[in-house]
This record gives C-alpha cells, structure tokens and sequence, in this order.
C-alpha cells in the first residue's frame, strides 16, 4: 500500500472514533525496541487518545541491531506508528541505549563501566527523531550518556518524574528477550528510585510478553499457522505454546491477566482499514507475524512495580504467617515431577530410580552434562520470613551438583547457586541452607540444582521448605 492511500485508509478508521478534550490520565508506554509499543500496547496508546488524556511512548534502545542506520529508520519507523494512532513526534521518547545490551548493563556489578554495543560498538546515546530530535539525555543535558546501568537508570527516573504517568505499560521480566527482562527491571527500579528521593509516584504498572518462554520464535500467538485472526482474543497455549513451555516455566497466572478491549478501529476486519494493522511495521516479514498481534485485546498483568496502588491507602492487613514445620512444597518425595520444573536445559530425570532413606524405591535420578540447567519449584512466600530448604541427595558419580533460592517477584537471587557434589558420597546426606526472603518478595524458587558448573549425575528425595532455621528429618 502507498504512503497516501495508507494515511487516507488511517484517516477513515480514525474516523471512526472522535476523541474528548478533557485530559484524565497519563499514559506511559516504555518499550525496548522499536515496535515494541505497537505490538503490545498499541490499543491503549488510542485509548487514551480517544478518551482526551495523554499519551507518551519511551523507546529504550534504537534496535539498533543491524547497525546505526538501520536503528535511525526504525526511529523513524515509531514516529510513524506513534502518528498513525493519533500522537505527534514530540509525544515520542528515544532513550538511545544499544540493541541485545541491555542485560549486560542491568547485570554488571559495576553501576558506572561502560558496556559498548555488541552490534556497533558505540558507547554513548544517540538519536534523530523523537523529542526534541535527539535521545532523551541530550535533550534534557545537551550531551550523550555513556553506555552504563547508572545512566540509563538516571534517564529512567527522570522520565518518570518528567511525564509522571498514572498508568505505565511496558514489558515483563518473564519475556523470553533479555531486553524486555531488562526493561521492565529498570522500570521498577527507577521507580523505586525516584519514591526514595520523595517524588511521590504512584503509577499503576502494566507488563506484557512479547516473547514467550522457551517458544519458537515468530510463533506465538498466531492460531494455528494463521496470523490474521482479528476477531479472537489471544490463547496462552497457541502456536509454539505447549505442556511445559511458555508461561508454564513462569510464576505467571493467565486467570490473573488484565484484558484490555480494543477500541472499535481496532476490531475491523480488513487488514487495510484496522488502525493496530496500519500502525504495525512491515508486515509482509516473518511470514506475517506481526498481524497476528491484532486481536479483540490487549493482555497485561498488573504488578505496581516500586509504586504503591493508586488510590487511598488500605487498611493493613496482618501478615500471613506459616505454620511451623509445614512443608510448603508439593510432591518432595518425587523430585523432577508436576509441580517441579525443568528450566533452560535438557535435565533427565527418572522416577523411582533408586531406594531412598526410608527404604522405599521413590528417589529420582537427576542426569545432565551441561554447566547451565536448573530444576526448581515455585512457592509462595511471606516477605521477611525464614525459612529452611532441605533434600536429601547421594552421589551415582557426577562431579557437579549446586543448590539455589530465587527471589521470582523480583528476578534475583537470594542464594546464589551453591556447590554440594563434595560433600556427597554412596550415603544419603541432608542438605540444608537458611534463607531470610527479601521485602517485598512474595513468590521463591527453590533449586536442588542449578548451574552447577559441570556434569551432574546423582540422586534426590525428600525436598522440604519449612518455616524457620531448622530442617526437620523425615
């Protein structure tokens, strides 16, 4: 379709929806790479232009990913998609950060050293199009930031304090992209950043996937080989979706899911007048996947991410306590089954492969030759509580064997992966570690083994998470 018949077809199905005048809220989209804010929020972007309130888009990186050139043209790109649901340049944020670097900026230990761009080797901001046209720390400095994690958490917080949003929508920390991760990391912790300081921000926190765990890509949510499904919602277990993938390696619920109706030039059928179709970028790529993004909704889980829920404040509640030498994980005897989880790599285990230590044929054997693996359960914890994890484990000749916690409301350790495999021998041996879960966590993995550095072969039983500092014998 031609830019003139295409901003005519854009014109008819704005048409179809005239917005107020009175400004109500404030919209903030914070997306990683350019399309990501049509793909995952491009019906509430025309939401809040239909309903007269205001709407801001802040793009992280430049996807920048094919070199610089290719990055400005997608600037260029979201500029165009921003119009097309009825924003204008200005009301459009690039940040200027690199394409696939984002990760190694949240996770250097080093809050100050620059990490350079794995695509173009730059180490400082840039950007064209936009606000202001240039990124969004030349904008408010008149220079570029380095390529650190304390820069771009600077860039963050004060866009936050800038635009101060009622609403936030942007990316979860259980996206397969380790960019989406990182986003939605900084997010929180920008907001909690920027309420330390005092400013008072209170936005309610909206997270999508983009990219499903462990999912081919360019598969997910297309129904059936079919990208062009305008009329049904999205399906956690469609394309690429199955029995232990997705969002079945995630703590994440679908029943907990906010769906988001599209507005009315969102619901048409035809391809050329469907104002999400229309903003979407090139899609004749990847066999048109981008338009199986055009469905009757948009779907987020509401987390409030370093910001309290808006409103008045509740009446506390009294923290939920355990019962003491209750223990919290399901099917311990039968480690590597439903609701255990295999994570990140080809772990074997077989059931009842060996006689455990109350005599009865039920420990499993845990099987892998790779460094990096993780075999895990979810819990649901109390913040500031402590408690123990035990199993019992007995070496069948591997070298490797390491334990861990994981704090799954926040996405870091508590326990970093830990070495046993010397402390086992042909005996069964208890192995126990205490843990104090951190504020704010209400949601724990336990690991008998993850990233254990080398070759694991041995047996477990008898898992327990108990409250408190002491582990309780079978």
């Amino acid at each position: 379709m031609g830019i003139s018949r295409r901003l005519l077809a854009v014109a008819a199905a704005v048409a179809l929806a005239a917005p107020l005048v009175v400004h109500a809220r404030t919209v903030l989209v914070v997306a990683a790479h350019p399309d990501d804010e049509v793909i995952m929020a491009a019906g509430r972007i025309r939401t809040a232009v239909n309903a007269g309130d205001v709407a801001r888009i802040a793009i992280v990186t430049n996807g920048d990913l094919d070199g610089v050139a290719r990055g400005l043209e997608r600037e260029g790109e979201s500029v165009y998609s921003a119009q097309v649901l009825g924003l204008v340049e200005p009301d459009v944020v690039f940040l200027g950060y690199a394409d696939d670097g984002l990760r190694a900026l949240h996770d250097t230990p080093s809050a100050s050293t620059v990490i350079p761009s794995p695509n173009t080797g730059l180490v400082e901001t840039y950007g064209a199009r936009g606000l202001g046209l240039v990124e969004w720390h030349r904008y408010r400095t008149g220079s570029h930031a380095p390529y650190t994690r304390a820069a771009l958490l600077d860039d963050l917080r004060t866009l936050l304090e800038t635009v101060r949003p009622d609403e936030i929508y942007t990316h979860s920390p259980w996206d397969d992209h380790p960019d989406h991760q990182s986003v939605a990391l900084f997010v929180d912790e920008a907001l909690a950043a920027s309420r330390g300081a005092g400013s008072g921000l209170a936005p309610a926190v909206y997270q999508s996937i983009v990219w499903m765990p462990a999912a081919t890509p360019y598969t997910w949510p297309r129904l059936g080989g079919i990208s062009w499904t305008p009329t049904a919602p999205f399906d956690p277990k469609s394309d690429g979706c199955g029995p232990g993938l997705c969002l079945d390696r995630t703590p994440l619920l679908w029943s907990e899911v906010t769906h988001f109706v599209q507005p009315p030039e969102m619901l048409l059928t035809d391809p050329s007048r469907n104002l999400k179709a229309l903003a979407l970028p090139d899609t004749t790529v990847y066999d048109g996947w981008f338009l199986s993004w055009v469905r009757t909704e948009e779907f987020f889980w509401r987390t409030d991410a370093g910001a309290p829920a808006p409103g008045p404040t509740p009446t506390p509640t009294p923290t939920p306590t355990p019962t003491p030498e209750a223990n919290l994980l399901a099917n311990p005897f039968a480690i590597g089954a439903s609701p255990w989880e295999l994570l990140d790599s080809p772990i074997t285990v077989t059931l009842n492969a060996a006689l455990a230590p109350d005599g009865t044929r039920s420990a499993s054997r845990a099987l892998t030759t790779t460094a990096a693996h993780a075999l895990r359960q979810a819990v649901t914890v109390v913040p500031g509580a402590t408690y123990t994890f035990s199993f019992y484990a007995r070496s069948n000749g591997g070298p490797a064997a390491s334990y861990a916690v994981f704090d799954l409301t926040a996405h870091r350790d508590i326990i970093e992966p830990t070495p046993y495999a010397a402390r086992l021998g042909i005996e069964w041996t208890q192995i126990v570690v205490t843990f104090t879960t951190p504020a704010g966590c209400t949601s724990a993995g336990v690991y008998p083994l993850r990233d254990s550095a080398g070759a694991v072969d041995l047996f477990l039983w008898g898992a327990k998470l108990e409250l408190g500092t002491s582990a309780t014998p079978y």
